[in-house]
């Protein structure tokens, strides 16, 4: 490697260790133990990591001159500091970060050479609407559905493979008052719209799909969980539910199937066992804390769908919602929660904008950022796919990119919707419920993306035309670099526009207040002329 002397090598044992991780990650258990054996390896983990791909690849992209390390005096320099109010509850302020060590997470401090990474020639598809405020969009970890949540307390399920033949002209204009579904292959009588489910519950919060990707949970205002069955062609109705005591904001699913984490109007976290609907709630980890969590968890553990023959309730076997131990750690209501991929982590936004990292099978809380933008509302969070960085969005209008193993901030993508701007829609909004602690924090402001290859963060950001009409801007940044790369009309000309991308492919779905959502995607033959270009 260029400028690097030979003798600058990771330790024996840290290069091992990496080996036995990654031939985990890469399904060779076996072969793991022996390398591990073989050559003596002690205090290893036989957890499966793809840290050594990861640190190979940005090491390749260096060597090629793709990407430059900077020096230390530089490192120092840019926008990496952690706001010591952020470190209070979690002591990271006690926490050394050592700049001779070489993870994935320090590698993140590097200049890129040349040109920023160029944005997809994203185009506009199909648009379905609900009848009001589109609350909530989620797709599933394949990637084959998408889900929309309105308050007018429908859910909409999207097939993103109709959508994208669709666009490339490869099927027929859909039908509108068709049935859900033909029988015939590659006829799509309702379109992209899979399925439309209707409980009339009220306000729907969050989305969330199971990891088998065919059960779908929803989160409402009127204190339940609610999930769906998306594989029955006859099921529209939620078949099972959870209630809690207080209205429900936000949840994902565990990797496992089995569990559920949730974010209510309460400041407790819950944990449910989806198959047992036991509920579980977050320790705040001190002495005076009697409360506890035990969630197993593991590629290992059952998933849900043992039961999806019933439509009984479960609402007797269900503990009561609120914690029964002493004031709980956090101090606001949870407005968002995510998991991370691998299943260890998830992280929460209150209302009070904090945000906070859990161990996810012990429920400690195990990190905390305060004033994470600003003392503004934390909007939206996503993890990347290595579950080593936090991408967060706020209503002081930037994203920000946070290395989760020290918090610190590594980069912020300026010129997102801000406050002001937004806290100006919701009060004009004319009809629709009454704003809830979650209209105002995730589902009313914008929110950021990745990209589905993680080189861009995608979020959204109100432009004047000149003549005084303000539209919705779809705004993409280079993830390394935080400069602007492309930006796209939304086509939403009501409220205030959101995002969400998918992780398989350069597609993306944007929603608004306006009622209506909307794919894009990069067309076959752009992808073509993209790979004849290079």
């Amino acid at each position: 490697m260029p400028g690097v002397p030979l003798g600058d090598q990771m330790d024996r044992d840290v290069v091992l260790r990496l080996i036995v991780a990654q031939l985990q990650e890469y399904d060779f258990p076996s072969v793991a133990q022996v390398v591990a054996t073989a050559t003596g390896l002690t205090d290893y983990s036989l957890d499966p990591s793809p840290r050594l791909a990861q640190l190979a690849h940005l090491g390749a992209q260096v060597e090629s001159g793709e990407l430059r390390l900077l020096d230390d005096d530089k490192a120092e320099s840019d926008d990496v500091a952690m706001d010591e109010k952020s470190t209070e509850a979690a002591g990271l302020s006690d926490i050394l970060v050592d700049k001779n060590r070489t993870t994935f997470g320090q590698l993140i401090f590097m200049e890129k050479t040349g040109d920023s990474a160029p944005l997809p020639p994203y185009t506009p598809g199909f648009m379905g609407k609900h009848n009001g405020i589109i609350s909530s969009l989620t797709i599933s970890p394949d990637g084959k559905f998408a889900a929309t949540a309105g308050y007018d307390n429908t859910i909409r399920v999207l097939d993103m493979d109709v959508m994208d033949d669709l666009l490339n002209n490869r099927v027929a204009v859909p039908k509108n008052d068709a049935p859900v579904r033909g029988g015939v292959p590659g006829e799509y009588d309702n379109g992209p719209v899979y399925k439309s489910l209707f409980d009339n519950s009220g306000a729907i919060h969050d989305l969330s799909f199971h990891p088998s990707g065919m059960i779908l949970a929803g989160c409402f205002e009127d204190h339940h969980i609610r999930f769906y069955d998306i594989s029955r062609s006859s099921s529209r109705k939620s078949f099972r539910y959870i209630p809690d005591t207080f209205p429900v904001y936000s949840i994902a699913f565990y990797p496992c199937g089995q569990y559920l984490v949730a974010g209510t109007a309460h400041s407790s976290i819950r944990m449910y066992d989806v198959r047992s609907f036991r509920c579980f709630t977050a320790s705040a980890g001190g002495s005076d804390d009697t409360t506890t969590t035990v969630v197993p968890g593991g590629a290992g553990s059952s998933a849900f769908g043992s039961s999806t023959g019933t439509n009984a309730s479960a609402a007797g076997t269900v503990p009561a919602g609120a914690p029964s131990g002493p004031a709980s750690l956090l101090t606001s209501a949870i407005t968002t929660v995510r998991m991370s991929a691998d299943g260890r982590q998830f992280a929460t936004a209150s209302g009070d904008g904090t945000v906070r990292l859990w161990d996810a099978t012990g429920g400690r809380c195990t990190s905390t950022w305060r004033h994470a933008h600003n003392g503004h509302r934390v909007t939206s969070l996503q993890w990347s796919k290595s579950g080593a960085y936090l991408l967060t969005s706020g209503a002081d209008g930037t994203a920000r990119l946070w290395e989760t193993a020290s918090g610190r901030t590594l980069k912020a993508y300026y010129g997102a919707v801000s406050s002001a701007t937004v806290d100006a829609a919701v009060s004009a909004r004319a009809s629709g419920p009454a704003p809830t602690a979650a209209m105002v924090g995730a589902a009313a402001h914008g929110v950021a993306s990745f990209s589905w290859d993680e080189r861009h963060v995608l979020g959204t950001a109100l432009e004047d035309d000149g003549t005084g009409q303000v539209t919705s801007q779809v705004v993409a940044w280079d993830a390394l670099t935080g400069d602007v790369v492309g930006r796209f009309d939304s086509m939403h000309r009501t409220g205030v526009a959101r995002v969400a991308s998918s992780q398989h492919s350069p597609a993306l779905l944007t929603y608004g207040d306006d009622g209506k959502f909307r794919y894009w995607g990069v067309r076959d033959a752009d992808i073509m002329g993209a790979s004849g270009d290079a």
